[in-house]
């Protein structure tokens, strides 16, 4: 509430005053009595209001202060009593665990002291319970854009110290190397006796009901086909009259196709085991190269013409090519339950948009989807004017590799989309190329003029030449299931690598290689958290 103001009374009249002034001053001062009087009562009702709002507070602040201290005494009560409820709730819960850590002795529960972060698991003979870290065992795999410590070791194809990660050397296993020794496989045991061996696939029927026996089938010249059931190590002959062969294949089922010159196709449903003249369409034309897919399609190629089957091999159609004249093909294969020959396979893991490649001299290299429609001639190829003479992509990497003369070797990504052209595939001679093969997610086998056999365990980056102990030219190579690799050139020559136990895998042990993806690298659990 706001104090009224008092206005002050003009100078009063004196009688030293003029006549004049005396009765000025005594007019204004008169006529400024009334409003000081109604100032000054309501002054006076304004103190008086003041003093009974003063009151009225005095009285609520004695209220609030007897509130205040009962409410105090409630909280202390309250204090009390909490206290009170607190000491017997942990007598009760000293009580409960003494009660549990019984019972769990009694079932055989292991004591929970120690094992935070762990959760109780029904042990492998369902004999009891048993507690297990909830954390990534050693061997376990994990993706990450950062290092995730020094529990982890990143799977870059390196070697360690069996000492230095004792568990994740027993996870990994004995150090085995592939394709660094090769042997020469020699009469009796190979009947080729100088024929020329031009290519070697591995056949097999995955079919539920199938009777077939898995064989490396290699075909040649003076219409010789080979058919080996023991991995590489005996042969067995047929011939079939004096066609030419250049090339072979075989899909999951069984079936089994040669091609060669004059037209020249001979189809086996039963691994190789036997074979059926039947006709390509290419009428007098060689063909060069064949490829399967796992079921139903086919795809041959040679002097200038492209025909599809889509009925196991059985009948062939004429399909159109952005290639004038291919010399190779590659169908899309996928075997990802183990190591085999596979020529192309799909870029997209999903199964949904497979490709086909073909490629001839030079820069062109087409695609086309799995029944051969949509064929696109690849722009992005800025590659020397080289002849390629074999094709192959990894089902697991997605990589490409296509290998032709003086050393020439493209390597692509993602179905040829990002390319990099590699030269002499790790040689120190530009030497032609014939023959490329893969398996698992990194390695790869090149084999070429002169005896040349290179690997890569590294997806194609890098190259390393092996010691082949032989100088002719070989043609073909294919990995069979076990590791195996087998090698097939001119004059005969039949080559055997048997997978081995590395000597020093007493001592040391090899991490996978697994390609990176992008800033995403894989990382192996090497210890146990501490």
């Amino acid at each position: 509430m706001a104090i009224p103001n008092i206005t002050p009374l003009p100078p009063a009249p004196t009688r030293a005053d003029g006549a004049a002034d005396f009765s000025e001053k005594a007019d204004a001062f008169v006529a400024a009595l009334p409003p000081f009087v109604q100032q000054t009562n309501s002054l006076a009702g304004a103190i008086n209001t003041g003093i009974l709002e003063a009151g009225k507070s005095q009285n609520a602040a004695a209220n609030s202060a007897t509130a205040a201290a009962n409410s105090a005494i409630a909280a202390a009560n309250s204090l009390t009593q909490a206290k009170d409820e607190a000491g017997k709730a942990a007598q009760q819960a000293a009580s409960a665990q003494t009660y549990a850590a019984s019972a769990q002795s009694a079932a055989g529960v292991p004591a929970l002291k120690g094992k935070a972060r762990r959760v109780l698991s029904v042990k492998p003979d369902e004999s009891g319970v048993e507690w297990v870290s909830v954390t990534r065992q050693v061997g376990e795999t994990i993706w990450s854009v950062t290092d995730p410590g020094s529990d982890y070791l990143p799977m870059d194809g390196a070697r360690y110290p069996v000492s230095s990660y004792p568990l994740l050397a027993v996870a990994i296993g004995d150090l085995r190397e592939y394709g660094l020794d090769w042997t020469q496989i020699v009469s009796p045991a190979n009947p080729t006796a100088g024929v020329a061996v031009y290519d070697v696939c591995w056949a097999r029927n995955v079919g539920p009901w199938s009777t077939d026996t898995p064989a490396l089938i290699a075909v040649g010249a003076s219409g010789r086909i080979w058919r080996s059931t023991d991995y590489g190590l005996t042969w067995t002959q047929a011939i079939y009259g004096n066609a030419q062969f250049t090339a072979v294949d075989a899909d999951d089922y069984g079936v089994v196709i040669a091609v060669g010159a004059s037209g020249t196709m001979y189809r086996s449903s039963d691994c190789g085991a036997t074979f059926t003249a039947i006709i390509s369409g290419f009428g007098t034309a060689t063909i060069t190269s064949i490829s399967a897919y796992p079921a139903f399609d086919w795809i041959a190629v040679g002097s200038g013409v492209t025909r599809y089957s889509s009925d196991y091999g059985v009948t062939w159609v004429t399909k159109s090519n952005t290639v004038s004249s291919p010399t190779t093909a590659a169908y899309p294969k996928w075997t990802k339950q183990e190591p085999r020959r596979m020529r192309v396979t799909n870029p997209t893991r999903g199964r949904t948009n497979l490709t086909a490649l073909t490629a001839a001299s030079g820069q062109q290299i087409s695609r086309a989807d799995l029944r051969w429609e949509n064929n696109v001639l690849l722009s992005n190829l800025t590659v020397p004017n080289t002849a390629i003479a074999a094709l192959t992509m990894n089902d697991y990497s997605y990589t490409a590799i296509a290998v032709g003369a003086a050393g020439f070797m493209l390597r692509g990504e993602m179905a040829m989309t990002n390319v990099d052209v590699l030269t002499s595939a790790g040689t120190t001679m530009p030497l032609q190329l014939y023959g490329v093969d893969c398996a698992w997610e990194n390695f790869w086998v090149v084999v070429g003029a002169s005896g040349l056999i290179t690997i890569s365990e590294d997806d194609g980056w890098t190259w390393k030449t092996v010691r082949s102990n032989v100088t002719t030219h070989l043609q073909g190579v294919a990995v069979c299931p076990d590791g195996t690799i087998v090698a097939v050139g001119l004059g005969g020559v039949i080559l055997r690598s048997a997978p081995y136990k590395d000597t020093n895998s007493n001592t040391e042990f090899k991490v996978p290689f697994v390609k990176p993806n992008g800033k995403l690298k894989a990382y192996i659990k090497a210890k146990e958290s501490m």
